[in-house]
């Protein structure tokens, strides 16, 4: 485990030291000179509204990161003001992991380069997006659509969100109505179906795997299962459907949808016990047949699941604001990403995340602007969302080198220990 200590390197051009005052820093950045700054910082909590990092490059300019939940006037992501808005990078980090901006000023030309460091690996969204708030409670895709299910609606999508294909805004059929079956939950996609829970009136038992067509979305057969909720379905390549309770969760019950039929009672091929217990599942999906990752809204988490041994095996904190939904996993090439829905409640659009697994030490452009930097750089940060960790400068060597900067007061403090060591020494002689 990496663990970074929170120092600051000071410049050996700059006749002025940095200023601290709880959660403000100055630095001084060398005149007529290119350098690179770079700012380590855990990010602690996310934030409803205010920014949680403010790094001022003149009295209008200033590059501010939002670790926003509340997505409905402004997205999280790092952005350039000069009394408007200039520029934007709509992200949002892990909480608990450590990152680095790095910004690169190129004095020849002016020039303002700005990217993120990731310190530890860790999921980051780089795709934020507001959907409509029919699109409630799950989601999949199947390479060409997008699935999307609210309470009592089932809608198809294009690949891209950008248009509504089909919808069916009836699909419990009458039968199962009069028996008070009215909520869908997080739906899967397997072989030009789409499988979907459906749960009664006062969450009682028993709950419903339904299968739907996924081109005509018309409903096509069910089965009763042991279950009272059954809030989320997710299936793997051979057909098995995985599937729990809402809350408290200990095990995972396993079907198949050859078990499905016109109204027949189905019970679980397997039961995977799971090494602890977990709270209000609200959706899931299988990853690479070897994982299940599931979305808790306890605060929020995803967690991943060892199909095989029911260990946990890892967990991602997420936003908490909205209600945590359903999540779909998609592999494009060598990446994976996870799509993950948050219900707003009605405060507005729904949002739809799409996070992915970032390498320790890999870069991520956010800025490139032409801008003439002052002599120095204020930092101002909330102290209850992030710590800030080293702060560093480097300037260009003669020959093109990044040369870094001593750090001259630890050169100082270490001169005069070995100072008092020796005097120490002199004096035990003497006696």
């Amino acid at each position: 485990m990496l663990i970074f200590l929170a120092t600051l390197t000071l410049s050996s051009y700059s006749t002025t030291s940095y200023s601290e005052s709880q959660d403000v820093i100055t630095i001084a950045v060398p005149s007529n000179k290119s350098f690179t700054l770079s700012i380590d910082f855990k990010v602690l909590n996310y934030t409803t509204l205010e920014s949680s990092l403010e790094i001022s490059l003149s009295n209008k300019s200033v590059i501010k990161l939002y670790l926003n939940e509340h997505v409905i006037t402004l997205l999280p992501g790092f952005y350039l003001f000069n009394n408007s808005k200039v520029a934007s990078k709509e992200l949002m980090l892990e909480a608990g992991k450590w990152y680095s901006i790095v910004i690169n000023y190129n004095y020849t030309v002016n020039n303002l380069v700005i990217c993120l460091k990731a310190l530890n690996s860790s999921f980051i969204s780089t795709d934020i997006r507001r959907v409509l708030t029919l699109f409630n409670q799950g989601l999949a895709f199947n390479g060409d659509n997008w699935f999307f299910t609210e309470t009592t609606t089932i809608c198809k999508l294009s690949r891209n969100l950008s248009k509504i294909i089909k919808c069916n805004f009836d699909p419990i059929p009458k039968s199962l109505k009069e028996e008070e079956y009215f909520h869908l939950g997080d739906l899967d996609y397997y072989n030009g179906l789409l499988v979907i829970p459906v749960e009664k009136t006062r969450y009682v038992k028993p709950a419903v795997i339904a299968i739907y067509d996924s081109d005509t979305l018309r409903f096509l057969n069910y089965s009763y299962t042991p279950q009272d909720h059954m809030p989320w379905i997710a299936l793997d390549s051979n057909g098995y459907i995985y599937t729990s309770e809402y809350s408290p969760v200990t095990e995972i019950n396993v079907y198949h949808v050859k078990q499905v039929g016109f109204g027949n009672y189905i019970e679980p091929i397997k039961v995977i016990k799971l090494k602890e217990s977990l709270e209000n599942i609200q959706g899931g999906v299988v990853v690479e047949d070897e994982l299940l990752a599931l979305t808790s809204d306890d605060g929020d988490h995803i967690y991943f699941i060892n199909i095989s041994t029911g260990d946990i095996i890892g967990k991602v904190r997420l936003p908490g604001l909205y209600e945590m939904e359903g999540i779909e996993y998609v592999k494009e090439g060598n990446k994976q990403f996870f799509y993950v829905l948050f219900n707003t409640q009605g405060l507005g659009k729904n949002v739809l995340y799409r996070y992915h697994l970032i390498d320790s030490g890999e870069l991520l452009s956010l800025l490139n602007v032409s801008y003439k930097l002052p002599a120095t750089i204020r930092i101002v940060y909330d102290n209850k969302s992030i710590i800030l960790g080293n702060i560093n400068i480097a300037t260009p060597s003669p020959r093109g080198e990044v040369r870094p900067n001593y750090n001259y007061m630890l050169i100082v403090t270490l001169i005069i220990v070995i100072a008092i060591i020796i005097t120490l020494i002199l004096a035990r002689k003497h006696k």
